[in-house]
């Protein structure tokens, strides 16, 4: 836990830095859920809220905290993130040199996970807010965890499929997936590269 704060502690430095006009809290609560994805080298959102070094006990607590500073509107994602894969590598190399001795363990998973990391590169821009983050899928199943935690050894499997699948059909609102008309390029295999498709002109097709 001692760990995770210490290196919230240095990743909120660095991001006064870049954004100086981003409220404290925001910014501590942002460098805190940093540190414990790099410390758990996991971004699913249960696991982060049971590692999380905050002082309520129960982690189901953790992860409405962790919802709702996801949830801010006021959080701007894409204030932080690079805009192409060649930057965002030369941002973990610095991070590694100046960070890998005090944080070793961090920073090997992180330079050991890069590829899968940036792998969101490839694919359409308009798909990147869905693939950086597992939230949409944490958010269509927080009903069903919350019903069937209440519910632990009451159902036969039979029944609590059926309710899973009566929970999530009555879901009231879905997010839309941006950028929809991308999606048939990129079942056709069509490459993208730092968001944009890879057009081929016809000198190169001559070649």
């Amino acid at each position: 836990m001692g760990g995770i704060k210490h290196a919230a502690r240095d990743i909120g430095a660095v991001r006064h830095e870049r954004l100086p006009w981003q409220r404290k809290t925001q910014r501590e609560n942002l460098a805190l859920l940093v540190a414990t994805m790099l410390s758990e080298r996991n971004a699913n959102l249960m696991s982060l809220a049971a590692a999380l070094p905050r002082r309520s006990d129960r982690i189901d607590m953790r992860y409405q905290w962790i919802v709702r500073v996801l949830a801010n509107l006021l959080i701007e994602c894409d204030a932080v993130m690079l805009p192409d894969r060649a930057t965002a590598e030369a941002a973990i190399a610095t991070f590694a040199d100046k960070y890998g001795a005090k944080y070793d363990k961090a920073v090997t998973g992180l330079v050991k996970d890069r590829d899968a990391l940036l792998t969101f590169y490839d694919f359409p821009a308009e798909h990147w807010d869905h693939l950086r983050t597992s939230n949409p899928i944490e958010s269509v199943f927080a009903t069903v965890r919350h019903r069937t935690v209440r519910t632990k050894g009451a159902l036969s499997q039979d029944t609590a499929r059926l309710m899973v699948f009566k929970l999530v059909t009555a879901a009231k609102t879905w997010r839309r997936l941006k950028g929809e008309s991308q999606l048939p390029k990129v079942v056709q295999g069509v490459t993208f590269t730092n968001g944009v498709e890879v057009t081929n002109t016809p000198a190169q097709n001559a070649a």
